[in-house]
């Protein structure tokens, strides 16, 4: 769902909106991502699942000032190996490649 095909990047965090993907833990074979609700004053509400966090399960959490709250940080997230903002090409109404 992340990868070029798909998605383009989006270049930081101030311009992701609702519908972005946040991918994480690129360096593992199994990648997680969450998805952007909202961004607003610098603090994006995303949703996400995972059992490994706390609360588990689908949640929704913030990021602010693009640092990843605690519970995200359990996943890696390394922008030279991928990982960062995508944006659905379906979704992006300067590209027509969907």
């Amino acid at each position: 769902l992340t990868s070029d095909e798909f998605t383009i990047p989006v270049a930081n965090f101030s311009q992701s909106q609702p519908g972005d993907l946040i991918k994480l833990d690129s360096e593992k074979d199994i990648h997680h991502c969450a998805i952007v609700l909202e961004n607003r004053d610098d603090i994006i509400t995303c949703a996400h699942s995972s059992e490994g966090t706390n609360p588990s399960g689908i949640h929704v959490d913030q990021i602010k000032n693009s640092e990843l709250p605690k519970d995200l940080k359990l996943a890696s997230f390394n922008p030279n190996l991928g990982d960062g903002i995508r944006r659905l090409k379906i979704l992006d109404q300067t590209s027509n490649n969907y």
